[in-house]
């Protein structure tokens, strides 16, 4: 997720955000410019909830998703925390 600005690449860091006694790693961060990259395993695999989602989206104004495999009714929990995140 390496970004511009001015003609200068910017790289990102990773980073953690204190969510209620507990961290929450963000695999990217875009430093100054509040945009997070996670892989859908991150957020939706994991035991990861709405208040998780809500800290995520007071911090940062962007949040890219990547690498969202095709989901099925088996894949119930994945979907719940997906539409959580979506919502």
């Amino acid at each position: 997720l390496p970004c511009t600005s001015r003609g200068h690449v910017i790289q990102p860091v990773s980073a953690e955000l204190m969510v209620y006694g507990h961290l929450l790693k963000v695999p990217e961060v875009v430093p100054g410019r509040r945009i997070a990259r996670f892989p859908f395993s991150a957020l939706c695999d994991q035991a990861v909830g709405a208040v998780d989602f809500i800290q995520l989206a007071n911090t940062f104004r962007v949040v890219f998703l990547s690498h969202i495999p095709i989901l099925r009714l088996e894949n119930k929990n994945q979907l719940r925390r997906l539409i959580t995140l979506v919502d």
